[in-house]
Parts: C-alpha cells; sequence; structure tokens
C-alpha cells in the first residue's frame, strides 16, 4: 500500500508542462492553447493598458533562438575577469545547463515547473534549473536588436560571451527589430 502511495506521489510531483510553444512563421515561438488565447484578448478593450505597455508586453514574449554566430564579441568582456555579478564559472555552468533543458523548454515547460522539478529532486533555486529558465527566460532576458542582417547586443553581453566561449549555434534572446513600434516608441 505504502509502494502505490509513493509511486502516485512521485507522478504527482511531475509537473505537467504549459501549452507547447510552436514556432511561427517568423521562427519565434509561440503558445498555444486556451490560456493564451485569453491572455491574448485581455487588453483587447484598451482600458487600462497604455498602447506601450502593451507593445512591451509582447516584447517581452518574443523570445527566439538567435545563431550565435551572426553576434557580435560583447564589447568590454574580455575573459573570466570581467564577469562581477556571476562568475564566469557559474555563467559557463548554467549555458551548458540551458542546452540539457532545452527539450522540456520545446515542450512548454516554464520558470513554475522547474521550480516543481528542483523541488522534487531537493534542488534549491540558486543551483536549480528554475534559476537558469528564469536568466533566459524571465524578465531579464538577453536582448538583441536586429538591423537587416545585422545584430547588436542591448542586454546579456555575458551571456553571450559564454555562448561564443562554448561555440553554442543558438541562444534564448529577446529580438527587436531596428524598425519595429517598439522602437519607434522607445526613440519619442
Amino acid at each position: 500500500m505504502n509502494e502505490l502511495k509513493e509511486t502516485q506521489d512521485a507522478d504527482d510531483a511531475k509537473p505537467q508542462p504549459h501549452p507547447k510553444k510552436q514556432f511561427g512563421e517568423t521562427g519565434q515561438r509561440t503558445m498555444q492553447g486556451p490560456e493564451i488565447e485569453e491572455k491574448a484578448n485581455e487588453g483587447s478593450d484598451n482600458s487600462q493598458e497604455t498602447p506601450q505597455s502593451a507593445i512591451e508586453q509582447k516584447e517581452i514574449n518574443r523570445i527566439q533562438d538567435v545563431p550565435v554566430s551572426q553576434l557580435p564579441w560583447p564589447e568590454g568582456i574580455n575573459g573570466p575577469q570581467d564577469f562581477e555579478k556571476i562568475s564566469h564559472q557559474d555563467a559557463v555552468h548554467v549555458t551548458n545547463e540551458l542546452q540539457k533543458m532545452k527539450p522540456l523548454i520545446e515542450e512548454g515547460y516554464r520558470a513554475e515547473d522547474f521550480g516543481q522539478l528542483d523541488k522534487a529532486n531537493g534542488v534549491d533555486y540558486l543551483t536549480g534549473q528554475q534559476r537558469i529558465f528564469e536568466l533566459f527566460y524571465g524578465s531579464d532576458p538577453i536582448r538583441v536588436y536586429k538591423d537587416g542582417e545585422q545584430y547588436s547586443i542591448d542586454k546579456g553581453r555575458h551571456r553571450v560571451y559564454v555562448a561564443k566561449e562554448l561555440g553554442l549555434e543558438t541562444i534564448p534572446a529577446q529580438v527587436r527589430e531596428m524598425d519595429s513600434p517598439s522602437t519607434t516608441l522607445e526613440k519619442e
């Protein structure tokens, strides 16, 4: 009887992923499912949300895999000695772990799903997958600007440095086209 309960508890501990992310025509990940449609319709009445905040929210959700080879080497980062907020060793570790997490991310796992996995595995936030997910897909993602085929790095220079150093093919980043409406709003 106890074995049955333990098996049920283990099954309950495994998080159910959110709606599967799909790749749209632009190559950007998009989410599918009823809760996403509800979120998309929330701002449509324009009662509380300004046009600029609506655009900013859309930009936050636009994380796509960017070819690392097309990104410039980050200015001011010349080696491990230039890492302050996060050590170079930790940056390499989280970037490598992200590669292992990508299949689950592609299935639709989010921060809270990785948090549940961490808890089930007895792992704290600082060493867990939830922190890694949030570093790349949370409120402070790598952000790049794209002008035609040229990229420039706005945020996440250390993460880009490590991705280039490790020879990764792609890295998740928020991409802002230079001629997008949000870029125009930022200049005003």
